[in-house]
């Protein structure tokens, strides 16, 4: 597959997929050969292993916007929940599953605790990309209970992309 580059966060095709723990991660690296198809690229696997893969053994699931259900900036009987009084809670919804995000300030930036939930499916090492600018700014992997924190939140329009296998949701949001 053409246009793969450093840093895509990619989902192995099923012919490949079902021989590894964890079906998406990272390209860390590429290696041009003289035949396009034969392009290779190092992906960090989700559940930190690190393979070569050949392009077209990779794909990029297409995003879905999440909707934003939840919101105590807008509802406030949400404020207080799990946190301090200033921490701001959020919930967003796409396909079959919820994000759950917490976002706390601190003195120099923000922090974001997520949960991604679904009632039918369990994901084991979900990638969860911060978006600043639609570039990649920080990535974390969901744990056993889909949890996640990422550690450096600037001020401003930010999106948060959660990957899964053969799904993709984006949720947007000012931090």
């Amino acid at each position: 597959m053409s246009g793969l580059n450093i840093g895509d966060r990619v989902e192995l095709i099923n012919d490949i997929g079902h021989r590894y723990h964890s079906k998406i991660g990272v390209i860390t690296a590429a290696d041009q050969h003289n035949v396009p198809v034969l392009k290779e690229f190092v992906v960090k696997l989700a559940d930190g292993g690190e393979e070569f893969f050949s392009g077209f053994q990779l794909k990029k699931p297409a995003a879905t916007l999440a909707r934003r259900l939840r919101d105590s900036k807008v509802s406030p009987f949400m404020s207080g929940l799990r946190g301090g009084p200033g921490d701001r809670h959020m919930i967003f919804g796409a396909d079959d599953f919820d994000l759950h995000l917490k976002v706390v300030p601190t003195p120099t930036h923000k922090k974001v605790l997520g949960q991604l939930s679904s009632r039918t499916t369990v994901w084991d090492f979900a990638l969860v990309t911060l978006l600043v600018d639609g570039n990649p700014r920080e990535t974390a992997t969901t744990d056993n209970f889909g949890e996640f924190i990422l550690q450096e939140v600037p001020a401003g329009h930010v999106s948060i992309e959660v990957l899964v296998p053969s799904h993709c949701m984006v949720a947007t949001f000012d931090a």
